[in-house]
């Protein structure tokens, strides 16, 4: 008994020490002024390693109030333990509510890791993910196990959960398939799936990807093989995934990313797939990003649609023939994987940068950057000859040991900026390297009128008549005033899945998008915003 009270002592007095010395950041910033800066309520500490909270994914925005989903905690290693979805006020900052998905008083269960693609349906958000358990093996060994599915549908007003399905079948086990979602066929997924095969009469095992699609019931099945994509390649290590990008009625593009095991070189590849998850066609993009290293970044954003090209987010961790050692930028491709505009080692105001987020807007591009070795975080807007303009400061005034680094930016319906950070702890703490404890993350909105972003309509009278119709509709809608101007239509997640120029009367053809909310911006032929309309897709 003494030992027990002496192992529970040292473990509290342990518990103590941590959380005491690093305790959860304050938000201390001059500069712009904010509505609000809020963090989430005290995420639980895992007794096993040091925590990191990762944002994967955009915030889901309405008029009102934002969703976000969490990666939490991930120790050093990437062993994950759960999920935490969100709920806030948008006007304030509050949380209304908040739900963990953890290993938390479930024997045996290491967390519910939802993938960072959900999405809301009236008043139900969708969550696909897998749950990781502890069991035996054959000989009675502990084993710990990822990849059982789970589905979780969540009430928006409660934040309770109305329905969860998993399955702990061995067959159905989710085995090196790729975490973002790239195709929805009624409550079917699809997945992509690396494996290497070695043709008849071919010594040389070769790699390629193909479709896994986890169906209703939870049963899943490898697809047929004219939907795998090959690449000229021989076996190496597993394939890293990105997308998928709508860029038409029935197109998608993603990438892919892998290392070469006999030079330790890279290969960065982009193909498309219509919508019936038939590969189209294959690029090798490796010159245009680099095989010196992993360079392109995969969550968070880092290759999204911008107008009728690819915006891709590079960042080298070695210094060579293309980029300069952790100095981002950009690079834009075109629909056919050719470089358009180069952005590498960018610089503004004559300094490299350490960290940049941006989101598109109708007169250009907003970003939220971070310069080399600088804890001060800076808004640009950057227009569309590409000049850049300062239009906000946040001068970072408190601990030194607390480094805010910017992951999204986001805007939201009536035009203002919502910034996400990931805050992390500097080398204060000797033993550890640098920024590598922490994790917390913070949200901020500014106004869009501190910022430059223009608020509101321009033009009452036209907005006012302005109207779509059928809606909701089943994928074909009007608008029942003529303009002449721009359309642009995103997700719920903000991605833009539309775009086209409107000459007169206009329609819109979206029978090939799933169904659910979209937004509807209309811009005039001074690429002012006319009105945001909300558009409902239902085929049923």
């Amino acid at each position: 008994m003494k030992k027990l009270l002496a192992y529970l002592l040292l473990n509290c007095l342990y518990f103590q020490a941590v959380t005491s010395q690093i305790a959860a950041p304050v938000w201390q910033f001059s500069g712009t002024p904010v509505e609000w800066a809020k963090r989430p309520n005290q995420l639980y500490y895992s007794n096993k390693s040091f925590e990191l909270f990762l944002q994967r994914n955009a915030p889901i925005l309405t008029n009102d109030y934002m969703y976000i989903l969490l990666t939490n905690p991930v120790e050093l290693g990437n062993y994950d333990e759960g999920s935490t979805l969100i709920k806030y006020d948008l006007s304030t900052g509050d949380t209304i509510w908040q739900r963990e998905y953890s290993a938390l008083g479930e024997v045996g269960n290491n967390g519910y890791n939802y993938f960072p693609e959900f999405y809301v349906e009236d008043t139900i958000i969708h969550l696909y993910g897998y749950l990781g358990i502890d069991t035996v093996n054959g000989s009675g060994r502990k084993i710990h196990l990822n990849g059982f599915p789970s589905r979780r549908q969540v009430s928006t007003i409660t934040g309770s959960t109305v329905k969860h399905e998993y399955s702990v079948d061995f067959k159905n086990l989710f085995g090196y398939t790729n975490p973002n979602t790239w195709h929805k066929n009624g409550d079917d997924r699809w997945f992509y799936y690396f494996q290497l095969i070695r043709p008849p009469f071919d010594t040389i095992a070769k790699a390629y990807v193909r479709p896994y699609q986890l169906k209703s019931d939870l049963s899943s099945q490898l697809m047929d093989s004219t939907k795998a994509v090959y690449f000229d390649i021989p076996a190496n290590n597993l394939m890293v995934f990105c997308g998928p990008l709508c860029i038409g009625k029935d197109s998608f593009i993603h990438f892919g990313s892998t290392q070469i095991k006999s030079n330790l070189s890279w290969r960065h590849f982009m193909w498309k797939v219509n919508i019936d998850g038939q590969p189209t066609e294959l690029f090798d993009i490796t010159k245009i990003i680099g095989g010196e290293d992993s360079t392109f970044g995969y969550y968070g954003g880092n290759a999204v649609i911008s107008g009728n090209s690819i915006r891709m987010k590079v960042q080298s961790s070695t210094t060579n023939a293309l980029q300069r050692d952790g100095v981002p930028g950009y690079i834009y491709l075109d629909f056919n994987g050719n470089l358009i505009k180069d952005q590498r080692n960018l610089q503004i105001d004559g300094k490299y940068l350490s960290k940049i987020v941006s989101t598109d807007l109708a007169e250009g591009v907003l970003h939220v950057v971070q310069f080399l070795n600088e804890k001060n975080v800076f808004i640009y807007l950057e227009d569309k000859f590409g000049n850049f303009k300062k239009v906000g400061s946040l001068f970072n005034e408190g601990s030194h040991i607390y480094m805010y680094i910017p992951v999204r930016v986001n805007v939201t319906p009536s035009n203002d900026a919502l910034l996400s950070f990931m805050v992390l702890v500097d080398s204060s703490f000797s033993g550890y390297k640098p920024l590598e404890y922490g994790g917390w993350p913070y949200f901020c909105k500014i106004s869009g009128e501190h910022i430059g972003l223009k608020t509101g309509v321009f033009d009452e009278k036209v907005a006012k008549r302005l109207r779509v119709y059928p809606n909701p509709g089943r994928g074909d809608f009007y608008l029942e005033d003529s303009i002449i101007g721009e359309l642009t239509l995103l997700d719920i997640q903000g991605r833009q899945v539309m775009n086209k120029e409107c000459l007169g009367e206009c329609k819109i053809e979206i029978n090939y998008l799933p169904d659910g909310l979209y937004l509807l911006k209309v811009m005039d032929q001074k690429n002012q915003e006319v009105k945001v309309c909300k558009i409902f897709k239902q085929s049923d």
